[in-house]
């Protein structure tokens, strides 16, 4: 019997489709054969920036065939993120910026993964600046601004840089960190801006308030008849000037001294005026004014009459009537100067003065300023007029000699034995004039306590130099016999005889009997260091000497 022989046909199932299954396409809407999926899982873009808190982007995942083309998974895609407070993904994978900084976005379809990275930034778009407006009321006053930079989507940009600066200057100034100060009236924008943002200004305005009124004065001291003009500024809460209108003037002391509608003042009798200046827009201001004698005006009311005038000067020039320095080339010292003074009480407005700077140390030679002599006469007698001005802040050398002027005999090449005039005084203490022998057993001067050779030295009070006014000094010095005692010193202030001191030798023993040398030779001080601590002046105003055989 013959058997059958069964033919056993084999089935392809792989990759065969379901019946009734969905045809895939690729992005072109090309039909993609499913046995041709290699299962590998891309998510594009591969890197996502956003630029502002709040924007969005959409991933895209998808499966890639052996031909290159994309297909959509047929499963869900599982979302992660590395960092949540940079940007969140949600299931249909939509990023949303949180903040800056950079993350990582997962992607996972069964067994394949795909990540992405997030970069967030903020990109400044606008710059809002505040206050909106803002008034200073006096200049130099200062006022903070601020300014906050903002995203696209009106997220603060938090440390972004802004630069600032003022459409003008001269009314506002802005540094770099946005503090305005006030430097003229009007009104000026400060600009605040960010790179790549739109800008934003602030209107400041500047309107300086008056809030008190000052009266300025050429000099405190007059002289009786003497008119000088006062003028009222106004300040600002600074102190900064500003011009003033509608001022009242009144003389609490007309009496004293008057002034009238313009602020000018007429010194009427000796004592002191107060005048004050009254604005309406604030505080009122007063100024106290001495009013002295009126000057001799170069008469020398001391002057023996049979005395027969040597030389004159009055500082009209540097060179006047022989009057020379002291090595007689005419070199100068640079704290002499002849300089404009006002209130000078004889020669018009030219003073000569001699300035100590500040910071000039005294000591030895070193204390001495300037030697300005007239040399070349000769009298037994002389007499010696001038007007001396110490400045108010005057500082009193501390060895207490503030030396003025010289008086040397004919003996030593007009060197010998040499009187001096000074003011004696430290720091700020009161000043006295008077005179003294450079080398002598014995001293000349007015202080009753001073009582060096055992002698009493006759004496008719101190007179004080007041700092800051003019003072005529006059000297009588009759000059002793050589080899006997019966020379004379006088002295006055102010027209008050302050000294008188008879039976001195005065002359030195080498000289036969004349003086022949006056020199204007400050020296601030002696054996003992001083410091300058602010600059400060002598001045000198008309000199005069005479005498006789």
């Amino acid at each position: 019997m013959r058997k059958r022989r069964e033919m056993v046909l084999p089935i392809l199932l792989l990759g065969l489709a379901p019946l009734g299954a969905c045809e895939q396409v690729d992005g072109d809407g090309t039909p993609i054969d499913p046995g041709a999926v290699e299962g590998i899982l891309e998510i594009l873009p591969r890197e996502v920036t956003l630029t502002a808190i709040g924007d969005t982007a959409r991933l895209n995942p998808a499966l890639k065939t052996t031909s290159g083309h994309r297909v959509e998974p047929d499963g869900a895609v599982e979302w992660s993120v590395t960092n949540p407070q940079v940007a969140t993904v949600n299931s249909d994978g939509l990023v949303s910026a949180k903040g800056t900084g950079q993350t990582t976005i997962r992607g996972k379809v069964g067994q394949q993964v795909d990540s992405v990275i997030v970069v967030v930034t903020q990109k400044p778009s606008r710059v809002d600046a505040s206050p909106e407006t803002s008034t200073l009321t006096a200049l130099g006053s200062t006022t903070q601004l601020e300014a906050q930079v903002f995203d696209a989507n009106g997220t603060p940009i938090p440390g972004a840089s802004v630069s600032w600066y003022s459409t003008d200057p001269t009314v506002a100034e802005v540094n770099n960190a946005g503090r305005v100060t006030a430097r003229g009236a009007g009104e000026a924008k400060i600009v605040a801006s960010a790179a790549g943002a739109s800008a934003d200004t602030v209107a400041v305005r500047v309107k300086p308030q008056l809030v008190r009124i000052e009266i300025t004065l050429p000099s405190t001291i007059m002289r009786v008849g003497e008119v000088i003009q006062l003028n009222a500024v106004g300040r600002d809460a600074n102190g900064a000037p500003l011009s003033i209108d509608d001022v009242k003037w009144t003389s609490l002391n007309p009496d004293i001294a008057t002034v009238n509608s313009m602020g000018s003042v007429t010194a009427r009798a000796i004592g002191t005026a107060l005048i004050t200046a009254v604005a309406a827009c604030c505080s009122s201001d007063t100024a106290s004014i001495v009013v002295d004698p009126a000057p001799d005006q170069g008469s020398k009311r001391n002057e023996p009459r049979d005395f027969v005038k040597i030389t004159e000067r009055s500082f009209s020039d540097l060179i006047e009537d022989g009057w020379t320095y002291r090595n007689g080339s005419g070199s100068l010292s640079a704290m002499f100067s002849i300089v404009d003074d006002r209130t000078a009480p004889v020669s018009a407005s030219k003073v000569g003065r001699i300035t100590i700077p500040a910071g000039f140390t005294a000591r030895g030679s070193s204390s001495q300023m300037a030697d300005i002599g007239r040399r070349g006469w000769s009298a037994s007698d002389v007499y010696v007029s001038f007007w001396i001005k110490f400045s108010d802040n005057w500082q009193g050398h501390g060895s207490g000699t503030n030396k003025i002027f010289y008086l040397t005999d004919n003996s030593s090449g007009g060197e010998g034995d040499p009187i001096f005039f000074r003011a004696h005084g430290t720091g700020s203490n009161r000043l006295h004039f008077d005179v003294n022998l450079q080398n002598p057993d014995t001293d000349i001067r007015n202080y009753e306590w001073d009582d060096d050779d055992n002698q009493v030295k006759p004496s008719f009070g101190q007179a004080e130099l007041v700092r800051g006014r003019w003072h005529h000094i006059e000297v009588l010095i009759r000059g002793n016999t050589p080899g006997r005692t019966n020379g004379e010193v006088h002295a006055w202030v102010d027209g008050n005889k302050i000294l008188q001191f008879v039976g001195q030798e005065i002359l030195s023993p080498g000289s036969d009997g004349t003086f022949d040398n006056l020199r204007w030779h400050p020296i601030w001080g002696g054996q003992h260091t001083t410091n300058a601590t602010e600059t400060m002046y002598q001045s000198i105003d008309h000199i005069y000497l005479s005498g006789r055989q």
